[in-house]
């Protein structure tokens, strides 16, 4: 339980620090299917109760390589998987991630049943320290975290609420090549 509570500590420090500093960012040669694994495996570890009743549907193809930071984009899936799992409040429910590429964009869906966002919250919650959370749940960082490394890849992050479910649409160029974007 100890080393559950430093771990979320770390990756509550983690965000701050990446809110009020962000990197350069430099990209790789990456498969993105890894890198959703390690973030679903990450996230497990670290919640594993709010996870226990979850069900994970992954959908990409394995070596669906291209250039991104994969530091910061399993941050991304981090940050979206905890939203969810915090959102399903210990109940059933299922996480589904589907990967598509098209010749220019690679197009990542990450979607959730756990009810949904209110229509009068979803203009907000890219806002710095915006949350829905009780007091004490997080810093309200995670979101706009998110927005901010799509931007730094030079992509779009939307979101959709709708019959009970979430979906975030993260759209990256698809690029092949060594490039340093900063």
């Amino acid at each position: 339980m100890m080393k559950e509570d430093l771990t979320r500590a770390a990756m509550i420090v983690t965000d701050i620090i990446s809110f009020a500093k962000p990197d350069r960012l430099v990209t790789t040669s990456a498969d993105i299917y890894e890198t959703i694994q390690k973030a679903r495996e990450n996230v497990i570890w670290v919640y594993p109760v709010l996870s226990k009743n979850i069900s994970w549907e992954i959908l990409c193809e394995p070596r669906t390589t291209f250039q991104f930071n994969p530091v910061k984009l399993e941050r991304l899936f981090i940050n979206l998987f905890k939203n969810s799992l915090q959102a399903f409040d210990y109940g059933e429910g299922k996480i589904r991630v589907e990967v598509r590429k098209t010749r220019n964009m690679v197009h990542i869906i990450v979607e959730d049943n756990a009810g949904g966002i209110p229509d009068n919250l979803i203009d907000k919650i890219f806002s710095p320290f915006f949350t829905k959370n009780k007091t004490g749940i997080g810093t309200g960082l995670g979101l706009s975290i998110c927005h901010s490394i799509v931007r730094e890849h030079k992509g779009e992050l939307s979101v959709k609420s709708f019959e009970k479910k979430t979906r975030f649409r993260v759209s990256l160029p698809f690029t092949q090549y060594q490039e340093y974007i900063s």
